[in-house]
């Protein structure tokens, strides 16, 4: 008797299938196969939630297919490390495609592309045209809140004229004066002169996109408020530590000013309260300092660098790009990024991948988000923690109450790592609308530890072990 055959392509689960149908039993449920993630999407995910760093692998695995398909997310990728002009073409062309013809995205490109223009490029018009081609039928470019921002912004681009931020001066590297004792608590403090009668001191960092101006000093100055359209003060960094509350900033325009040796013009300002700032200041740190303002460096460094000596307690600036010499004179290099006016940088914690921190140097401690913990090998519980302020002899300035500390832990930056203490562990704060998550920030304390250069322009922040740098001067 000839025995019957299977047909070849009928394997082992169709005759279960079939036993199944004959015995009067329901076929098995086939499950759904997970829907496939778009490159568009897996970017985009990436990008928000600040894992810039995993980020710039996934799009140098296939660059050409990054600029097909996601051209708004390799342009806004670009242009934070440091090459606007191109992003801003990527940018373009992705908003120029009209709905329907790219994946649908919650990013405003067109506010993207202002922010871009304003800080990276300080070019006003160019600020001004694009946010001209916001597109309220976008997701992410409806609300009060974009439509306070946009307003805001086309108020101080259209009065500061076509270029903004200019910095005139020495080609090399100037040493600039810092107040001693500030310095040597953490807090970098130098003075800017507006004219014969009036100067200030200002802290300097990084962590704000603006610089900011006293009430009291403006007026002073004579400086025309615009205080019908002014900037959302939810969408600024730094507000907590320059005014306590979250009251819109009026604007203005600072026509010049003198840094040392090198003259700003045509700066944007925001206008606030610094009394309660300024007294907790001379009566925590020195009593020689009148603080009257916050001035961002990175305004003064759109083609240069700064660098930071001898446990951050002496700063040099440079107003065009840094030596080859210099640069390899620092054994370790991490990514730097801007983002809407800030810098940012790629840091890790407790074994975790690189997350995106924001570079604040106007605050003297590293501090965390729980989101780094999330990111640890085992969710950060192997990490002692307590409470209070317990290692701090002042109270703290620039930074928020802290109710929780990590005891101990290993911050990585990229090659470099450094044993940090007492970690002040602080819960996320309400993101900017058109922000990635950022999950900690990186205070001098990190800078105390190396001889620390960094170069908006160039994309990248220099790290060495203390003192053994000797750039030519």
């Amino acid at each position: 008797m000839e025995k019957t055959r299977l047909p070849p392509k009928l394997g082992t689960v169709g005759v279960l299938f079939g036993m199944l149908l004959l015995s009067g039993c329901p076929a098995p449920r086939v499950l759904p196969r997970p829907a496939k993630v778009s490159l568009h999407e897996a970017l985009e995910h990436l990008y928000a939630g600040g894992r810039f760093a995993r980020l710039a692998e996934r799009v140098a695995q296939d660059s050409v297919a990054a600029e097909h398909e996601a051209p708004d997310l390799l342009g806004l990728l670009l242009a934070a490390q440091g090459h606007p002009t191109e992003g801003l073409a990527l940018i373009e062309k992705a908003a120029s495609a009209g709905p329907g013809t790219t994946e649908a995205t919650e990013l405003c490109l067109a506010l993207d592309m202002a922010l871009i223009s304003f800080y990276q490029l300080g070019d006003g018009e160019a600020t001004v045209r694009a946010l001209d081609k916001l597109d309220p039928a976008v997701p992410g470019c409806r609300g009060d809140r974009v439509h306070k921002t946009v307003a805001a912004l086309r108020a101080r681009a259209s009065a500061a004229g076509p270029r903004l931020f200019q910095v005139e001066g020495p080609t090399g590297e100037q040493r600039l004066p810092l107040d001693p004792i500030a310095a040597n608590a953490g807090y970098l403090v130098a003075r800017l002169s507006f004219d014969r009668e009036h100067s200030g001191q200002f802290l300097l960092t990084t962590g704000d996109a603006d610089m900011f101006l006293d009430v009291a000093l403006s007026k002073e100055l004579h400086l025309k408020e615009q205080s019908d359209r002014p900037m959302p003060a939810r969408d600024v960094p730094g507000t907590t530590r320059i005014a306590g509350h979250f009251a819109d900033f009026p604007t203005a325009t600072l026509q010049k000013a003198q840094l040392g040796l090198f003259t700003l013009r045509d700066v944007p300002v925001l206008i606030s309260d610094f009394s309660t700032l300024r007294d907790l200041f001379k009566r925590s740190i020195s009593r020689s300092v009148e603080l009257v303002g916050v001035l961002p460096l990175q305004r003064l460094l759109r083609t240069g660098y700064a660098r930071l000596l001898h446990r951050a307690t002496e700063m040099r600036l440079a107003t065009s790009s840094a030596t080859g010499p210099c640069r390899l004179q620092h054994p370790f290099v991490v990514p730097l990024y801007q983002l809407a006016g800030g810098l940012f940088t790629d840091a890790s914690l407790a074994g975790g991948p690189p997350l995106l921190f924001r570079l604040d140097l106007g605050q003297r401690r590293t501090l965390v988000r729980p989101s780094v913990l999330r990111y640890a090998p085992d969710q950060g519980r192997s990490l002692s923690r307590q409470g209070g302020e317990s290692d701090v002899a002042r109270p703290t300035l620039t930074e928020a109450e802290v109710r929780e500390r990590i005891v101990q832990a290993v911050l990585r930056m990229g090659r470099a790592e450094l044993l940090l203490h007492q970690i002040p562990l602080q819960p996320a704060e309400p993101a900017a609308f058109h922000q990635p998550e950022e999950h900690g920030s990186i205070g001098t304390d990190v800078p105390g530890e190396f001889d620390f250069m960094f170069e908006p322009g160039d994309g990248h922040m220099y790290l060495s072990p203390p003192d053994r740098v000797n750039c030519a001067n």
